[in-house]
């Protein structure tokens, strides 16, 4: 009995992999056979690439005119012109006509009464460098011929489609994203396909894209736990999608990236991922150890029908630190490591304040974000002028991260308040400086001797 139930079970799964096995065949047979059959029978517009018309001005004179053809991305061969007579009599009035691309004459005036199948005749353009349609005609005066090239639409397909592989959980709907190639010169519509109903569900049978369109977004419910290919087509090819409905509890499944560097004071941020797309938002918790060297915030939600969302990093010293994600009994975890950075900045001019008198100096010290391996210059003023005065720049050298120097103060300078600033790159640090009047001095004391009495009262100046 349990032999036969287990056999049974295998003839189902086999069944419906050949039942898939077919489906996706026949999915690529319907491609194959529409990529390989002319722009015109696959109902696809032809791309108009150039289009002109000459009137023949002067009777029995040879006219000529000289046209550039550019083949776009998204258009190639082949490639049609069509050469015609505005009216009947006008193409009774030509005597003598030649079309050339490139150097080489691909019409002339017989071809006028010729028949050619639909799109016209075929010719040959590069699409490296640009093409030179000349023309030349004689004609009764009023003569008008009309001239076009035409290219052909090459078949859009998907040529990405993500997230591959997905896990959902069932009721909650993932929105996939497919890129399409060539960009699209017209509009058109992408097919899509479950192998499994009972598992993916897509919103939609055909989607629509608008010319110019590079993406489309394919939402896909699960229906139910199991595994189901998710087939996304164009007359150019398809692209599939592993596809898992599940009822497993929410769980961490990535950090990414798992390594990180990234230079001090600049921006960074992970992407934390879920195990498989929730139909509610889930609350993760972060953690960075040590502290010192980045920082997170304490949590992070991934929105419901989403699989993952970005946290932020921010750099506060070199080294190297873990962030953790976790969600229940599962963590995931990424090694930040924070290096100097290669433009450094000004973090601080110090003392923020001073006091000084006049003639007398203040020493400041200018603090850069990270050591460098080189020196570097820092740009230094002082306003208004006539308080004190600074060196034009100082130095860091390499290795260090502050350099010293004195804001000074002239005998016979001004009084009052100046600004002292630090700059670097795009930052900047300011200090400010106090200049005092000199505290007072004895100058002299008058006289400078004197006799006295015991009990007597002498007066000095």
């Amino acid at each position: 009995m349990v032999t036969r139930m287990g056999a049974g079970a295998g003839t189902v799964r086999t069944e419906a992999t050949r039942a898939w096995q077919w489906l996706l065949l026949l999915a690529l047979t319907c491609v194959a056979f529409l990529s390989a059959l002319p722009a015109h029978a696959q109902g696809l517009p032809t791309a108009n690439l150039l289009t002109f018309a000459h009137t023949q001005q002067a009777a029995g004179a040879v006219e000529q005119q000289s046209r550039t053809i550019t083949v776009p991305a998204g258009v190639g061969a082949p490639y049609y012109l069509l050469v015609s007579g505005r009216t009947s009599n006008d193409r009774n009035r030509i005597t003598a006509l030649n079309v050339a691309i490139n150097g080489t004459q691909v019409f002339s005036a017989a071809d006028l009464f010729r028949s050619f199948p639909v799109g016209g005749k075929k010719i040959e353009l590069g699409t490296a460098a640009p093409n030179t349609l000349t023309f030349s005609m004689t004609a009764q005066a009023g003569a008008i011929v009309d001239v076009r090239v035409l290219g052909t639409p090459i078949p859009i397909k998907p040529i990405d489609l993500a997230p591959n592989p997905v896990a959902v959980q069932v009721g909650a709907t993932v929105t996939l994203k497919a890129t399409l190639s060539p960009t699209p010169l017209v509009a058109g519509t992408i097919a899509v396909v479950s192998s499994r109903r009972t598992v993916a569900v897509p919103a939609s049978t055909f989607i629509s894209y608008a010319a110019g369109q590079t993406s489309i977004n394919i939402p896909v419910r699960a229906a139910g736990a199991g595994d189901a290919i998710i087939i996304v087509g164009g007359t150019g090819g398809v692209a599939t999608v592993n596809f898992k409905g599940t009822n497993a509890a929410a769980a961490v499944s990535a950090l990414k990236p798992a390594v990180l560097s990234v230079e001090r004071g600049a921006a960074a941020t992970l992407e934390v991922r879920l195990a498989s797309v929730r139909s509610s938002a889930t609350t993760l918790t972060l953690a960075a150890l040590p502290g010192s060297i980045v920082s997170v915030p304490g949590s992070v939600t991934v929105p419901a029908n989403t699989l993952s969302t970005t946290v932020a990093v921010s750099t506060l010293a070199e080294g190297v630190a873990q962030v953790t994600a976790s969600l229940g009994t599962s963590s995931a975890t990424a090694s930040v490591t924070v290096t100097p950075s290669s433009t450094p900045s000004i973090v601080s001019l110090l003392p923020p304040t001073s006091s000084i008198t006049l003639g007398a100096n203040a020493s400041l010290t200018v603090a850069i974000s990270s050591a460098q391996s080189t020196p570097t210059t820092i740009t230094l003023s002082a306003t208004p002028a006539g308080i004190v005065s600074v060196p034009a720049s100082v130095t860091v050298v390499a290795g260090q991260s502050t350099a010293s120097f004195n804001a000074t103060s002239s005998a016979t300078g001004s009084l009052g308040n100046a600004l002292v600033r630090a700059t670097l790159n795009a930052s900047a640090a300011e200090a400010a400086v106090t200049v005092l009047p000199p505290l007072p001095t004895i100058a002299s004391l008058q006289p400078s001797a004197v006799n006295l009495v015991a009990g007597a009262t002498g007066t000095f100046t």
